[in-house]
């Protein structure tokens, strides 16, 4: 992100998000604002692209995005935006000071299609208030307390098919009844074990999966066979070997994106990587495998990407 002074608003229909991040603001209080366009006022980037969200009509008012990441807003920010009644498609709060009653305030704001409270002091108890929004299709939960019983309540979101909840202490038991609707889940350097894995495998729609620095083995893999579309796979960091490798692969087929970093995988994962065609970026760095291997991997794959 450009710095630019954040007295200055910027009304560009090619940005998505109107942001207020890691500028002078972000150490000092929001100022009171009357309407939603004074919040505008005080951010770092604003959008009108209202396209983005298949929106055709729109309050005069109304705002596309609007973010304030490392602002230090409050419960009583929250409860002065939510009673402006505004229409707001994505906001991003992350690092901000709110808690649960602040997420009270949060779940009236039902125009939301996008929602950032990374590093917020929120617990499992907002989740059942953020089950309410149920236009929402993403949410970013990164860094914070929540738990498995919180994962429980998002199956009630209608919308939601994005899902970051990086560096939380979730194990995937949340994930028991969630099923097809899920596009996209980001989980790593969390708890995931083989058996939480176990649910996300029943997600037939999921396409993108993050599950690095987790704690998932060769057999928890094979709980992802079932999955038809999986194009982008993130594994680095874990425990996985070439066998797991070798089946996930040999059912399979769909695969664009795959990251095998810092795992155990050695020169017999060779063949099965060979044959894997889709492939268009895979990482194999911090594994046993050899250069020498590597050479007939490329020869394979020319149009594949590897970093090695």
């Amino acid at each position: 992100m450009n710095k630019r002074p954040p007295s200055k608003m910027r009304k560009s229909t090619a940005l998505l998000l109107l942001g207020l991040s890691f500028t002078s603001c972000a150490n000092s209080a929001l100022q009171p604002a009357k309407t939603l366009q004074e919040w505008a006022e005080q951010a770092y980037y604003v959008s009108y692209d209202f396209k983005y969200y298949g929106i055709e009509k729109h309050r005069p008012d109304a705002i596309a995005g609007i973010e304030f990441i490392s602002t230090p807003l409050t419960d009583s920010d929250i409860k002065n935006l939510a009673q402006l009644k505004p229409e707001i498609y994505r906001l991003g709060i992350g690092q901000a000071r709110i808690t649960d009653k602040g997420i009270q305030y949060l779940s009236t704001i039902t125009s939301l299609r996008s929602l950032n409270i990374d590093s917020a002091p929120i617990t499992d108890k907002s989740c059942p208030l953020l089950a309410k929004l149920n236009n929402l299709s993403t949410l970013s939960l990164e860094k914070t307390v929540i738990s498995d019983t919180c994962i429980s309540e998002l199956v009630k979101m209608k919308s939601l098919t994005h899902l970051f909840i990086n560096d939380t202490a979730i194990n995937g038991s949340g994930f028991k009844h969630f099923k097809s609707k899920i596009d996209e889940i980001y989980a790593s350097r969390t708890h995931l074990n083989d058996a939480g894995l176990k649910f996300i495998g029943n997600m037939t729609q999921l396409r993108h999966l993050n599950i690095s620095g987790t704690r998932i083995t060769d057999k928890g893999l094979l709980h992802l066979s079932g999955i038809k579309d999986l194009q982008h796979l993130d594994l680095r960091d874990t425990a996985i070997t070439s066998k797991g490798i070798i089946n996930l692969l040999a059912k399979t087929r769909t695969l664009i994106t795959l990251h095998l970093a810092k795992t155990n995988l050695t020169d017999e994962v060779i063949d099965s990587l060979s044959l894997a065609t889709t492939l268009k970026d895979l990482t194999l760095y911090n594994t046993e495998i050899t250069a020498e291997a590597i050479t007939k991997l490329r020869a394979a794959l020319p149009n594949t990407q590897i970093r090695f």
